[in-house]
């Protein structure tokens, strides 16, 4: 059986290195993300696939938000953020996308930067985040474009950001 956790097996395992590589474009994107996919005042957000913490720490940079909870399956990368972290309001844990262990409509939105294109089965981690954001929240989620990205699974989910409803 496959690893699921293709983080292990693309040696992506040192939020040291991570930083010195990504985490500068990672904090510029942020911003643009949650300028596209929207925040408010109260909102309580998930951001899947965390790493390092780069878009968790912007959320209260943006609006006054009532929480922010980072979730990312390689452990290096959950320490390394929660060492970073100072604010009550924003919590990290180790969890896999595919199956968030939230209760249904926990979260008013949920984010996701550069990191579905390494998830196996990333229409199931959607369908986890659509499943914990409330009816009315936002799904927002950005990858590389497909001129850029080597992973499998990459050009097999649209750019949207999608509102859940029961009609979805």
């Amino acid at each position: 059986m496959p690893n699921p956790n293709t983080a292990a097996v693309a040696n992506f395992q040192n939020p040291d290195a991570y930083e010195q590589v990504m985490g500068r474009w990672s904090r510029r994107l942020a911003p643009l993300l949650i300028q596209f996919g929207g925040l408010s005042d109260g909102d309580r957000v998930l951001d899947v696939g965390c790493g390092t913490g780069s878009l968790t720490f912007t959320f209260p940079e943006i609006a006054n938000v009532a929480s922010v909870t980072g979730i990312d399956l390689t452990e290096p990368y959950v320490e390394f953020a929660r060492v970073r972290n100072a604010d009550p309001r924003i919590s990290f844990q180790q969890a896999d996308a595919r199956a968030l262990p939230f209760e249904d409509n926990s979260f008013d939105r949920a984010f996701s930067m550069l990191v579905l294109q390494f998830i196996p089965d990333a229409a199931r981690a959607v369908a986890e985040k659509r499943r914990v954001v409330r009816p009315g929240g936002t799904v927002t989620a950005a990858v590389w474009d497909a001129a850029c990205c080597t992973h499998a699974s990459c050009g097999t989910l649209p750019p949207c950001s999608i509102r859940p409803s029961s009609g979805l």
